[in-house]
């Protein structure tokens, strides 16, 4: 029973709660024109390039169900776009042989984009939405722009709460003070 509740990471656990109510909360009061900042996502995306969950996508599945059952869209089109993205920026990030806070942030942010990009067709092919033109300009791009000012700050304090068990490295992230 103690090696389980070792094994357990309850900043991990937090961190999920906060990221579900950061998006039920203050996402909606954060909109600007149709920009909705994605907590969801950016939690997944830091969770997975710091090695936090020994499976980001059962993670990226289960936060993108939780934010399709709260949110208006299809149920399973943020929790396939999650499950595409995190698997990937897991893959690319780890046959990188940089592990500096730069690339971290450039594949969040080109995730974010693939992850915006993924429902905005996803919202087009089942009917919510003007045009791909429209919604490229007016949601995706401000999106993801949205989405990688937060993961900006999110990241730093992420890694430091979340790392992986057994983990001293403290990576490159710079720490102001």
């Amino acid at each position: 029973m103690d090696e389980v509740r070792r094994q357990i990471n309850y900043h991990g656990i937090i961190a999920i709660v906060l990221a579900v109510i950061l998006q039920i909360v203050l996402a909606p009061a954060m909109t600007i024109g149709s920009a909705t900042p994605n907590f969801i996502a950016v939690y997944v995306l830091c969770a997975t390039l710091r090695g936090a969950s020994a499976r980001p996508v059962l993670l990226a599945f289960v936060m993108g169900l939780i934010f399709d059952l709260i949110g208006s869209g299809p149920v399973g089109a943020m929790a396939f776009c999650l499950i595409i993205a995190a698997a990937l920026a897991s893959v690319v990030f780890r046959n990188m042989s940089n592990d500096s806070w730069v690339s971290a942030m450039i594949v969040i942010v080109v995730s974010c984009l693939l992850i915006e990009l993924l429902y905005g067709i996803i919202m087009l092919l089942t009917g919510v939405g003007d045009g791909f033109g429209s919604a490229l300009i007016h949601r995706i791009l401000p999106c993801t722009l949205y989405d990688a000012v937060i993961a900006a700050f999110a990241y730093p304090v992420i890694s430091r709460l979340v790392a992986p068990r057994g983990s001293k490295k403290t990576d490159s992230i710079p720490i102001i003070g």
